[in-house]
Parts: structure tokens; sequence; C-alpha cells
């Protein structure tokens, strides 16, 4: 948990939680103050600006991918909350790549965040398993049977397993505003992923930003783009964490 820049003791301030997997291992890893961030995410940045910002570690079980990040997310942040620093109704929520599938899966749940931010998120584990990964030149049978998915079998052995660890097909649920953004050449996790899931929200008609960036990949390296995704996810949080302005490119098209 990192404290805001200029804490003072008795008052409640609002907080970001960015989700992977184990980050514990990186208590010690400083990270420069820059907005040149391949993920548009920087804790120093965000504590400078007000924010407290928390890396819980996840947990996972077979089959079970969804829902142990929902429990370990809303457990972890409801600890962190019993310190009475922290505004609950001031929460936001990011995650890039798999803590982009975890951040897609929670808001479908949960309740407890006022915003999110997803990058390059895999959001239907039909599609992505029967797609062929360019990053290899294979299926990805092999990364949601076997990685992070953790599926532990086919489609048609566990078929209502990929269907309930998919946010596309819990889209209906989703009560929080969400920035997604992914590079259009990303070759591990295909931008589709990220725009089946901006379809679906934006056919129900919820509050949702897609960011797609020609040329980039799996993490924005072009010194303009990175710089540009940052500054727009710092103004999502801003928006509504901080009550600030709502910019043009928030606005519906």
């Amino acid at each position: 948990l990192y404290y805001r820049a200029n804490f003072e003791k008795g008052k409640q301030y609002p907080m970001i939680v960015n989700l992977y997997e184990v980050q514990s291992k990186d208590l010690f890893v400083y990270v420069n103050p820059t907005l040149y961030n391949a993920n548009g995410f920087n804790i120093a940045n965000l504590t400078a600006k007000g924010y407290f910002v928390f890396l819980p570690d996840t947990v996972f079980e077979t089959e079970q991918t969804g829902d142990c990040a929902l429990r370990c997310a809303e457990t972890a942040v409801s600890t962190v909350l019993q310190r009475g620093e922290i505004d609950s109704k001031r929460i936001g929520l990011i995650g890039h790549s798999f803590g982009g599938y975890e951040t897609d899966y929670i808001i479908t749940k949960s309740r407890l965040f006022a915003c999110a931010v997803a990058g390059a998120a895999i959001t239907d584990l039909v599609s992505a398993a029967h797609a062929v990964a360019p990053i290899v030149n294979r299926p990805n049978f092999f990364k949601v049977e076997h990685g992070q998915a953790r599926m532990s079998g086919s489609l048609f052995e566990e078929k209502q397993r990929y269907i309930d660890n998919s946010p596309l097909f819990f889209a209906d649920g989703v009560q929080t505003p969400l920035l997604s953004w992914t590079g259009h050449d990303d070759p591990q996790v295909l931008a589709t992923q990220t725009m089946e899931f901006y379809m679906a929200l934006r056919r129900l008609g919820k509050e949702h930003v897609m960011l797609v960036y020609p040329g980039e990949e799996h993490n924005i390296l072009g010194r303009i783009a990175d710089a540009d995704l940052t500054k727009k996810i710092e103004s999502w949080f801003a928006r509504y964490l901080q009550s600030g302005p709502i910019e043009d490119w928030m606005k519906p098209k």
C-alpha cells in the first residue's frame, strides 16, 4: 500500500487498486515518475496526484480464475478500508494484460469500484482459446488451458467453466465506468478481445470508452502514444475519483 503525498492523519483519500497476480515480490521496486509508461500506470505519478495506490496479491485455483480474482480483490480492499484512511466511494481499479482480464471480470460482479481501467485484456475465453497467437504462431489452447486462465481442459470438456470465467458473458452486470485500451497489433492478446467487450458494453448502453493505438502491440512503446495513454488514464481517475472535468475524448461518439 503506497500512501499519497502530503498525507494527513484523520482525512480520507481516494485509492487506486492495481491487479495482476503476486505483486508483493516487487515491494522494494521504485518507479520514477514519468509520462512514458508502457501500460499507462505509474505509482509515483498517482501518489503525487493525491491517491493511495494498492497492489494486492491474487491467489488462484484451477477453473475458478475469475471468482478468485474477485474474492481476493474485495477481501484485500476491505482490509485496507478498516484503516479508516480511504474513502470507500472513491476507489478505482486498473489492470493490464492478465490484470486487465481480472479487472473486466471483477466489474461484472462487484459494486466496490467507482471506475476502472483495463488494458490488453482477454474477455472471452472461448474465442481466445480458438485464436492463433501471432507471437508464437500457434493456437491459444495452451494459454487458456494451462496458462494464466487455468481452465485445465478444452472448451468441450469444460464448456460451462469457459463461460463462467469470461467477462463477456456477464457484461450486463457492469455498472462501473470503464476505460479500456489495446494496441491494434498486439501479438499476445488480440485487440479483438478488447473490442468484443467494448461492443457488448456499447450494445448494453454502459458507460465505456475504448482506446485503440495503431501500430502498437501488447505494451504501448511509442513516445507519443504511451504519454497519451498515461494522461488519459490519469484523467479518467481524476474524473471519477476527484470530480475532475469531463474531457472531449470521454464523450460518446
